[in-house]
């Protein structure tokens, strides 16, 4: 029930014929990178702009083998991201639950974070708690959005059942993820809950 980018999955031999299919500029990334990581030569994924790039994209990528993904670009700044943090105890319910917005990634659109924001983002919040909750997670996770401004909704980017590189502001933000999770699995005492400290800054220099 999540709105989504537009997403489409081929194996490689087959990656060719998307192309006057898929919606520009869209991203291609192989479905398991290490895989291939000979291949991309340290780039997270290829964009292109257009079915020209896209066909040459194509081309090099048939000799790799595998599956490939193919994703619609949302367009709109990096600040347009936001990120949900929390633990999903044993028992279903979400402890430690954290938002913030990226502000800047590296390399730019589409690395890691570089610089993020603590910031209360109900919508976010829930939109998460409700996807983690039905698909029965029980797990650190950490999810990303980006807003869309041709239809004003979120779309959700991805999920990582682990610490995101940027936990480390939710600790400063005075949330206790990875605690919240160890003492729940190890019959510890639950993690007092608190109100997250809006404003905190991280940066990954």
């Amino acid at each position: 029930g999540l709105a989504a980018p537009a997403f489409w999955e081929r194996e490689s031999s087959g990656l060719a014929h998307l192309a006057d299919r898929v919606v520009y500029p869209c991203l291609i990334k192989p479905a398991v990178i290490h895989q291939v990581k000979n291949f991309m030569a340290g780039r997270k994924v290829f964009i292109a702009k257009n079915a020209e790039e896209f066909r040459r994209v194509a081309a090099t990528a048939a000799g790799c083998g595998g599956g490939w993904l193919v994703q619609e670009i949302i367009p709109g700044p990096e600040s347009n991201i936001t990120v949900f943090g929390g633990y999903i105890a044993k028992d279903g319910g979400v402890r430690q639950a954290f938002t913030g917005r990226k502000l800047r990634q590296y390399p730019p659109g589409f690395g890691s974070a570089s610089l993020v924001r603590s910031e209360k983002l109900e919508e976010t919040r829930k939109l998460s708690e409700g996807f983690l909750s039905a698909a029965g997670f029980r797990v650190v996770a950490s999810v990303e959005f980006k807003y869309d401004e041709r239809d004003g909704k979120l779309k959700i980017i991805e999920i990582n059942p682990r610490p995101a590189l940027w936990f480390a502001l939710s600790h400063h933000a005075g949330k206790r993820i990875a605690l919240a999770a160890f003492n729940d699995l190890s019959g510890g005492a639950a993690v007092p809950e608190r109100e997250q400290d809006d404003g905190v800054l991280w940066r990954y220099l």
